[in-house]
């Protein structure tokens, strides 16, 4: 027992499983809503709307205030818009 210190060895570890936790639930979110949208056009199309419409609110630029508002999106992130 080392006195609850991590070795370097558990550190690295810890760091490479905590790296790794975090890509695999980014990704599978990614996977999950982009073939959600491509098997969904009708929502792809109300996404694409909306996202038009607020980037075109920012003169063409992509904003923090714009993302906030994007609900929609959210939504589809959330995967609570896939039947």
């Amino acid at each position: 027992v080392n006195d609850g210190k991590l070795t370097l060895k558990e550190m690295t570890a810890n760091s490479f499983l905590f790296f790794l936790a975090g890509f695999e639930t980014s990704s599978s979110t990614s996977t999950f809503a982009l073939y959600s949208l491509a098997t969904n056009p009708d929502i792809q199309e109300k996404l694409r709307d909306e996202i038009k419409s607020i980037v075109d609110e920012n003169d063409g630029k992509i904003t923090y205030e714009g993302m906030m508002k994007m609900k929609y999106l959210q939504m589809v992130i959330d995967g609570n818009l896939i039947p």
